[in-house]
């Protein structure tokens, strides 16, 4: 599952994608306009660094996002 919070921006210009696997195998979730390119991760399912995270991050493959088993991720637009 994924979610975009502001997707028509109409609460300012920030928007933000969450996205949760709650399988026990890794899933591919298709997301048709969003660009890996404009978004920065800054949470996964054990930590939460507001600048973004340096490791641990999730695969971006072209519109798809790859999420591992049991996991979940925060991005926020550039």
């Amino acid at each position: 599952m994924a979610a975009l919070f502001n997707a028509e921006r109409t609460h300012g210009p920030n928007r933000l994608l969450f996205a949760v696997n709650p399988h026990l195998e890794s899933v591919k979730i298709l997301l048709d306009e969003i660009s890996a390119e404009c978004w920065t991760q800054i949470s996964n399912h054990e930590r939460f660094v507001l600048k973004g995270l340096d490791d641990g991050c999730f695969e971006f493959t072209g519109n798809a996002l790859v999420l591992p088993e049991l996991s979940c991720g925060l991005w926020v637009e550039n």
